[in-house]
């Protein structure tokens, strides 16, 4: 069973719940939880996975080309756990417009990615969006 299954050509939904089910074959989890920060899962072989959802409004107006962008400053800030290394870590933003993103500032082994950059074909303003992030590392 593959860690993540895209299902109907779409991105797939990530969080600690389908993460840790799919996951849970592999290793056993020794710590699970979750803070003001996100929530974390700690896996026997020192494998850390960490999530967090938030939302907010935002403004898609300074033009690049012919394309339209904002720079988000995540409001994340600190991970709920640290970790002693970051393999990887992912930023999906959701919404119902057609628009689509890029991280510019990945994960440390304490914070969350920093800059998230939305773009769109036109100007938008007030679009209300969700931020999925992940990062994946060790933790011993």
């Amino acid at each position: 069973m593959a860690l993540i299954e895209f299902q109907n050509n779409q991105a797939p939904y990530i969080n600690a719940d389908n993460l840790n089910n799919n996951f849970n074959e592999c290793n056993n989890i020794v710590e699970s939880g979750s803070n003001a920060n996100g929530t974390y899962i700690k896996y026997s072989d020192g494998t850390m996975i960490c999530t967090k959802s938030y939302s907010e409004n935002i403004n898609i107006s300074t033009q690049l080309g012919n394309v339209y962008y904002t720079g988000i400053y995540a409001q994340a800030g600190d991970l709920p756990q640290t970790f002693t290394s970051v393999y990887a870590s992912l930023v999906n933003v959701i919404n119902d417009y057609e628009i689509w993103s890029s991280t510019s500032f990945s994960a440390t082994t304490t914070k969350w990615p920093s800059r998230v950059n939305v773009y769109s074909a036109s100007t938008k303003n007030n679009v209300p969006i969700r931020i999925d992030m992940v990062v994946i590392g060790k933790w011993k």
